[in-house]
């Protein structure tokens, strides 16, 4: 759903975020509401009529309103904000977090959003071959680690000081969300049992947390720079193998797992060329 101009408005990115508010006219808002009977409505079945082919002024009296207009609402924003970020040219770093403003939401009547989005940051990269150079150079004069351990450890290093001479301004709002997801699954007792508070251990989660999003980040800012970009077929056929030992985990993270392993490998490859005597475990159970 492709929304007016006059009828979205974006922000400029502040802090790694932008914020987009907008208008879904009335009329776009009713046909969603008819989306959503259509697709809530394709197993119902009515005296008269063969299920999937009941009329939609029949199916308003079978299907909960409020369920109708939770998928209206969701189908809505959903066909607006691939439109925004298509026409903005937004990359998103963050699921979209999305306020309903209006006061009211029926059909036939404007359904009002907000929308705070998490932006890729402009990465201003350091000389990340000299760094890698450097760090590699330093860690074999003391390391008394060999093979994939060493190997690793020489990965650590580079990525650790390419990551410190790096600019960019991390989103707030990607670290944010994932210290809430975290709070969502720790086990009530986890606390107690690290003998840590929970100010202590969130303050270190932040921590990890934020380095970890920078390092992916800098990661692909070199494979853009140098254009690496893993092979479509190899990802498949490791997605595939990967499904059949784990068929509870979805395809798409599977598959995004596999492009940024592909992907890191390459770029660690063009980083340490002289250090690939041992090779990482990149196996399906490393998810």
């Amino acid at each position: 759903m492709a929304l007016a101009s006059e009828r979205v408005k974006v922000s400029s990115v502040h802090k790694g975020e932008v914020t987009v508010t907008g208008v879904i006219p009335a009329d776009a808002f009713s046909r969603s509401e008819e989306h959503a009977l259509k697709e809530l409505g394709r197993d119902v079945s009515a005296p008269g009529f063969r299920t999937g082919h009941v009329p939609l002024e029949v199916l308003r009296a079978h299907i909960p309103a409020a369920q109708v207009m939770e998928v209206a609402v969701h189908m809505a924003l959903e066909a607006a904000y691939r439109g925004i970020v298509k026409e903005h040219a937004l990359r998103p770093l963050t699921p979209p977090q999305v306020t309903i403003t209006s006061k009211k939401i029926v059909p036939g009547e404007p359904l009002s959003f907000s929308i705070r989005i998490g932006v890729f940051p402009a990465v201003k990269l350091p000389d990340y071959k000299h760094l890698a150079a450097a760090a590699v150079e330093r860690l074999r004069k003391e390391a008394t680690e060999q093979g994939v351990a060493l190997l690793f450890k020489e990965r650590d290093a580079a990525l650790n000081d390419i990551i410190t001479h790096t600019r960019l301004e991390l989103p707030a709002l990607a670290v944010d969300l994932e210290v809430e997801r975290i709070k969502r699954e720790l086990p009530a007792d986890y606390l107690e049992k690290i003998k840590k508070t929970e100010e202590a251990f969130f303050a270190e989660e932040r921590e990890r947390i934020a380095r970890e999003f920078t390092g992916q980040l800098v990661m692909q800012a070199i494979a853009e720079a140098e254009r690496i970009t893993p092979d479509e077929r190899v990802i498949a056929a490791y997605t595939d193998a990967m499904k059949k030992r784990h068929p509870d985990i979805p395809s798409g993270r599977l598959i995004e797992y596999a492009r940024t392993l592909f992907r890191d490998e390459a770029v660690f490859r063009l980083l340490l060329p002289i250090s690939q005597n041992a090779t990482a475990d990149t196996g399906p159970d490393k998810t």
